[in-house]
Parts: C-alpha cells; sequence; structure tokens
C-alpha cells in the first residue's frame, strides 16, 4: 500500500485533489456564513465533510475546524454561543484564505464549494442569493462555463424586478442543489457530484431513432459497449465525439469527483458550447433517457 501510494502518479492525484479541496473548502466556508449565522444542520455538514478529506488533516485551517467542532459536539449539545464561535473561524477562514487564481479551475471548486455551503441547510435566503450575486461578479472568469454561466442568468432574473419571491428562492436551491449534487438531507454525506443540473427534460415521445448519439462517462446500466449496443437496436448511430451533426449526448450516472475536467466533463462542455451558440443538441442524464 505504502508502494502505491509514493507512486509518482499516486503523489499528483494526491496533490491535485488537496488543491481541489483546498479551494472548496474556501467556498465552504463562505457559503456557510453567507448569511451571517450557522445553524447545527450546517454545523453537521461541516463535520461530515471534514471527516470525508482525510488528504486535508495535516492543513491548520481544518485542523482548527475539527478541534472546535468535536469540542462543540463533545457534550452532544450545541449552543447558539458555540456556533456563533464557529460561524467566526470560517469567517476568518474565507477571508483570509480568500487568495485570488486565474486558474479557472480553481474558481469553479471555489464556486461549487459556496454552492455547497449556501444549501447545506436545505434552505436558500435573500442574503445567500446576494452574497452569490457578489461572488459571481467578483470571479468573471467563470461567467462563460457552467455553472457559473447558467447561476448569472438565473440570480440576474431574480434580481431583475428587486423583489425575490418564494418560488424563485425555492428555483434557485433546486438548481444550487443539482449542479453541486448535494443530498446531505437524504444521504448524511457531504459534498456531491451532479451532471443532471444542465441535462434537458426528456419529451415524452422522445425516440432516438434516426439521431446521432455520443456517449460520456461511466453507465449504471452497463460497459458503454452494451449500452451502445442498446442504442443500436433503439435506431440510433452512435458517435464517438461531439460535433455539429451529433444530436443527443447522454450523461453516464457513474461519475467522479474530477468529472469536470476529465474527458467526459470536456464533453459535456463542448456540448454546452454548441448549444449556447445555437446549435441543436441534447444532454440527456442516463437515469432520465428512455431506455426500451
Amino acid at each position: 500500500m505504502d508502494a502505491l501510494r509514493d507512486h509518482p502518479l499516486t503523489r499528483a492525484a494526491i496533490k491535485r485533489n488537496k488543491i481541489k479541496a483546498c479551494f472548496a473548502i474556501q467556498g465552504i466556508a463562505s457559503g456557510l456564513v453567507a448569511d451571517r449565522k450557522l445553524n447545527e444542520l450546517e454545523l453537521l455538514y461541516l463535520e461530515s465533510w471534514v471527516r470525508q478529506h482525510q488528504e486535508m488533516e495535516d492543513d491548520p485551517d481544518i485542523v482548527d475546524i475539527c478541534d472546535l467542532v468535536s469540542s462543540i459536539l463533545e457534550d452532544g449539545q450545541v449552543t447558539a454561543e458555540e456556533l456563533e464561535d464557529l460561524a467566526s473561524l470560517l469567517d476568518c477562514i474565507a477571508e483570509f484564505r480568500n487568495a485570488p487564481s486565474s486558474d479557472q479551475r480553481d474558481s469553479l471548486n471555489q464556486l461549487l464549494g459556496v454552492l455547497e455551503g449556501i444549501s447545506a441547510d436545505n434552505v436558500l435566503n435573500d442574503r445567500e442569493i446576494l452574497f452569490l450575486r457578489n461572488w459571481l461578479a467578483n470571479h468573471p472568469e467563470v461567467g462563460d462555463v457552467w455553472p457559473g454561466r447558467e447561476l448569472m442568468s438565473q440570480v440576474a432574473e431574480i434580481l431583475d424586478d428587486g423583489v425575490i419571491d418564494d418560488a424563485e428562492r425555492q428555483a434557485l436551491l433546486e438548481s444550487i442543489m443539482g449542479m453541486c449534487g448535494n443530498s446531505f438531507m437524504e444521504t448524511g454525506v457531504a459534498g456531491g457530484i451532479s451532471a443532471r443540473g444542465f441535462c434537458d427534460p426528456v419529451p415524452e415521445d422522445f425516440s432516438c431513432n434516426g439521431l446521432s448519439v455520443c456517449l460520456t462517462g461511466n453507465f449504471v446500466s452497463g460497459r458503454r459497449k452494451t449500452v451502445q449496443l442498446r442504442l443500436k437496436r433503439m435506431g440510433a448511430e452512435i458517435k464517438s465525439s461531439v460535433s455539429s451533426k451529433l444530436d443527443v449526448l447522454v450523461i453516464g450516472a457513474l461519475v467522479s469527483p474530477d468529472w469536470l475536467y476529465s474527458s467526459h466533463g470536456l464533453k459535456i462542455q463542448d456540448a454546452l458550447r454548441r448549444k449556447k451558440d445555437g446549435e441543436y443538441l441534447m444532454l440527456i442524464a442516463e437515469e432520465d433517457f428512455p431506455w426500451k
């Protein structure tokens, strides 16, 4: 096991994951205290996230968070004063760790952390929406890619008339949870992976007969060749890449934390760019595809 851990490729992957986690915790800290307060559910979310990121155990900010969270949970009771102390710590981490990065990937990891933080308690309030607007305005490098582009558009539309209603809050919360894959209320696991936030609704009369279809990611339905054969039997023409001749991109349900920057993610980004430029192209999640 030690030999595997010391392999150059393994060390490089650990380093990349740690860098990603550093930007993620910066975003999560910002998101959790965006409304200037912290509740017990957000505390549990943070505790779960820290437990899942052992590669960060030597990071001084993570050490401080672990120590304070352990102290708070030790007696089985959580007081308002303890939550206030933790909120102050997260506020400091968000402020002093906020080193700007010219790398779009770093900013995207931070954005996904922000989304996790503000949706951790399954509630979205006006102060968090305004925080998100300001964060996006200060990070224009994410404005032309998913999910920054979609968030900017939705938030701008919500704030256009100067009034935020319950339906708009709920719609934005659902978008955010779909984008960051947050299902903490259901699973108790902090953080998630989701590629469904940008997928198209599938018409009831949808048929892939005669359409060109490309697959990306790994599939619950089976191996790539098995899925391709299934699609061929349904009349689809299989394509290996995204192009102007493609009709449908089917996105596998089994994705990894690195999906956004893998070939899997690059196909999705290419498809989204083409849609933005006016090309007709459907993105369909494996779970929603009408298999026959």
